[in-house]
């Protein structure tokens, strides 16, 4: 049986060797929103507070990240072109979803502007402590030895 006291757990997650590619897989896909920018959101919640509003540009994954961790603490700006499916999660879990823009700039540009006029934190991608949430990730590979490591982004 499941253990649903605990919080689920970032990071650390499994390895695969792809036979077809002819290398190993990090299953970042198996952090609890699916991605790997919960270890990215984690980390900026933590570091400025669960009590706090937070507010996120997003194409789909931050989003959905922070608004599966902060619920309707979270607000969530994207554009026009986001598919449905990624919508549709983002309201699962609670946060205020604003689709504004017809391109991902335009969502960013008025994440900043809310921001400030409102006094929420804005974690969207290209803030600058973002990045930090991932470096566990290089620790984990490193750990492994392997001969070469690729990073699509």
């Amino acid at each position: 049986m499941k253990d649903i006291s605990k919080p689920p757990k970032v990071g650390s997650t499994p390895v695969v060797y792809d036979e077809f590619l002819g290398c190993l897989l990090k299953m970042e896909c198996n952090n609890p929103s699916g991605s790997h920018k919960d270890r990215e959101t984690t980390y900026l919640i933590k570091k400025f507070g669960k009590n706090k509003k937070y507010i996120v540009a997003s194409s789909g994954n931050a989003g959905i990240s922070l608004a599966y961790w902060m619920k309707e603490k979270a607000v969530v700006l994207v554009p026009e072109s986001t598919p449905e499916e990624k919508i549709n999660a983002i309201r699962r879990f609670g946060a205020k979803i604003l689709v504004k823009g017809k391109y991902f700039y335009d969502s960013y540009k008025l994440a900043e502007r809310i921001s400030q006029k409102k006094g929420l934190i804005n974690i969207s991608p290209g803030v600058a402590e973002r990045w930090r949430g991932d470096t566990a990730i290089s620790y984990e590979l490193v750990d492994l030895k392997p001969d070469y490591v690729f990073v699509p982004s």
